[in-house]
């Protein structure tokens, strides 16, 4: 049984936005403005959407992280600095993410 033409033309813009944005992120890190929005305009609510499309661009921060490994080598100070600021705003997000209604 084939599947639904509606659920194999999703998946290939699903499959491009993501590959997208996943270059886009790695080169600077706004890929979430592609996928995002895309997932909410094929109908994904918006928690799953936001959810989705960070969880997807992981690969592409690692990739980026790896291919701007000597950069962030010649920062580590200034990384070091903005490390504790990072985490207590993904901490933040999280929390708002999971308290508030969608």
């Amino acid at each position: 049984m084939l599947p639904d033409s509606t659920l194999v033309l999703s998946f290939f813009i699903i499959l491009g936005a993501g590959l997208s944005a996943g270059f886009i992120n790695a080169i600077v890190g706004s890929g979430t403005l592609i996928s995002f929005p895309l997932l909410l305009l094929l109908g994904y609510p918006p928690l799953t959407a936001n959810i989705s499309s960070s969880v997807g661009l992981v690969a592409g921060n690692i990739s980026g992280a790896y291919g701007y490994r000597r950069e962030i080598r010649q920062n580590s100070g200034l990384i070091k600095m903005l490390l504790s600021s990072s985490i207590l705003g993904g901490i933040t997000g999280t929390s708002l993410l999971l308290i508030l209604s969608e």
